[in-house]
């Protein structure tokens, strides 16, 4: 191996390669900052909105910002978020949980009964 391979490689492992993300350590943050400050709210965003703001603040087009969002995630780059932006795997299972609850005490006081 020649010399600039080794350079090449040193710089590899200090993280120089980091610089090719899209988004900085600022953009992120104020994109947590936003997502939290709508869900104190209550006027979450979905993912459609986060992605749009990405496109925004990168000048990306749609396939880009996704997959920057599916990076972000994957690494855990916003660590204020619940689950670092990542939705609950077994949410349809509590939904469904919820709806059955709801129906048996509808039944019950539709019936008399408590």
């Amino acid at each position: 191996m020649g010399k600039e391979s080794i350079l090449y490689l040193d710089d590899f492992k200090r993280g120089k390669m980091e610089e090719t993300i899209l988004t900085t350590a600022e953009d992120r943050e104020y994109i947590q900052q936003l997502i939290t400050l709508r869900d104190l709210r209550n006027n979450g965003m979905s993912r459609m909105e986060v992605i749009g703001l990405i496109q925004t603040l990168t000048r990306a087009d749609f396939g880009t910002a996704e997959n920057h969002w599916y990076y972000c995630r994957r690494k855990k780059r916003f660590p204020e978020l619940k689950n670092n932006g990542q939705r609950r795997r077994n949410w349809r299972r509590q939904q469904k949980r919820r709806n059955r609850r709801l129906i048996r005490q509808w039944r019950r006081i539709r019936n008399g009964t408590s």
